[in-house]
């Protein structure tokens, strides 16, 4: 998938998000290496066994959506709500992080990869 692709998927989970018409973004299975999904809302998103690596979801809204089994190497997590997020068997390897090493892994659990010494983390006080 590009970028013109991507953002009309963007356009049309708008649109059904705001009860308008338009559909749940379904990007299972897609490769989304390098896109930028920055501060966009794909909140309740199908993002199941997506590749995301190296993408920029920085201050993207992705709560409630389903990560299960997606790659997400070396991608800008900054900013990210992953609140009531599907994390299950999720890539984390090497992520951009505005969260401390401890408080993600406790977040995201045993099940998913996740490289201690790879993440460059922003340490902020609210995470103590």
């Amino acid at each position: 998938m590009n970028q013109i692709e991507l953002d009309s998927v963007i356009k049309s989970h708008q649109l059904w998000l705001a009860g308008i018409g338009g559909v749940k973004a379904n990007l299972s299975k897609q490769d989304l290496t390098g896109l930028n999904l920055s501060g966009v809302n794909l909140s309740w998103a199908n993002f199941h066994r997506a590749i995301l690596n190296k993408a920029d979801l920085s201050k993207a809204n992705l709560s409630g959506c389903n990560l299960t089994c997606s790659k997400l190497v070396c991608a800008d997590i900054r900013g990210t709500n992953l609140s009531q997020a599907t994390l299950y068997k999720v890539d984390f390897r090497g992520v951009v992080t505005d969260l401390k090493k401890h408080y993600l892994n406790r977040r995201v659990g045993s099940e998913n990869v996740f490289d201690r010494t790879s993440v460059k983390t922003n340490f902020q006080e609210r995470y103590r």
